[in-house]
């Protein structure tokens, strides 16, 4: 038996979710506890922000398909540490997340495939604990609001000088 934290807390996924992950969750074995965050209310005055719960989180299921666009919930989860398993159609996901490094991409629509990767974190922890930390590494170092304007000073450049198709860069402005 292991722990994940000082306090000899039981490993579990902690996690967000949109309306997917709830019937996903009926195929995980009885014998893991299962967290589900709900966010409903937008007012103004609710005790804990959107990264706060995400802080809380360990592992974040973003279970939508190609009809989700970009999901900048994917950046804000990998901000605050989360491992995220993404669906491998969500527009973001294979921009943000490399596989088994800093994330796991499940196959669309494939409760064996998001089963095999949430059992493989939690079957993992120092692994995960290392995706966590490849996570906020890429947020910060690749997909920041620096990059992303050294990225726009580049494109603008190289647009200027006819240069586009010869304009390559990871992050803000790649061809993600």
């Amino acid at each position: 038996r292991y722990t994940w934290t000082e306090t000899g807390n039981v490993p579990s996924a902690k996690m967000g979710f949109t309306n997917e992950a709830a019937f996903y969750l009926s195929f995980l074995p009885d014998t893991f506890e299962k967290y589900i965050v709900m966010l409903r209310s937008h007012h103004a005055k609710r005790n804990e922000s959107l990264a706060e719960y995400y802080r809380k989180a360990d592992i974040f299921l973003f279970t939508s398909d190609r009809n989700e666009g970009w999901g900048a919930v994917v950046n804000e989860a990998m901000s605050c540490g989360c491992v995220v398993v993404g669906s491998d159609e969500i527009g973001s996901v294979p921009f943000l997340i490399n596989d088994g490094v800093n994330g796991l991409i499940f196959r669309s629509g494939s409760i064996n495939s998001l089963e095999e990767k949430v059992l493989y974190l939690m079957n993992n922890v120092e692994i995960m604990m290392q995706m966590s930390k490849e996570a906020v590494n890429t947020m910060q170092n690749v997909w920041s609001p620096k990059n992303a304007a050294l990225n726009l000073i580049q494109l603008i450049d190289s647009l200027i000088n006819g240069q586009k198709d010869e304009f390559t860069c990871v992050g803000p402005c790649s061809k993600a």
